[in-house]
Order: structure tokens, then C-alpha cells, then sequence
């Protein structure tokens, strides 16, 4: 199975853009069906900053049971 985009919107926490793919097979041994959400994005570190489809994001800690990760 192969598929090519052409500009896709990309996913980002203010524009979730969300597509789905739903795949059959159809044959006298096997009958399935399977759907999957996906979004695009690209995601890499430069130096001590996180960029999200070439904008710099902050990542905010959290806690969990007292210590902050």
C-alpha cells in the first residue's frame, strides 16, 4: 500500500488537522477492514529548543506525584 500527499494541512496543537485512512481486504481467505487517524508533522530538536514544523514550541512541565518531569 502506497499513497502520495500533496500538501498536506499539518498537525499542530492549534490546528489539529486530522485525516483518516480506512483499508479493506477482500479476498476468499481473509475479509478485513481497519481505519487509522493520523495527522503530519515534524518534529526535531535544535539545541534546548523543541521545533514543531519549523516554529519553535515550549514544552511545559508537569507533575506527577510531587516531582515535575
Amino acid at each position: 500500500l502506497k499513497s502520495g500527499w500533496m500538501a498536506p494541512k499539518l498537525w499542530d496543537p492549534e490546528h489539529p488537522n486530522v485525516y483518516k485512512v480506512n483499508v479493506s481486504v477482500d479476498s476468499p481467505s481473509v475479509k478485513d477492514t481497519s481505519s487509522c487517524s493520523f495527522g503530519f508533522r515534524e518534529v526535531w530538536s535544535d539545541g534546548r529548543k523543541i521545533m514543531l514544523n519549523g516554529k519553535e514550541i515550549a514544552l511545559r512541565p508537569i507533575s506527577i506525584q510531587g516531582g515535575i518531569y
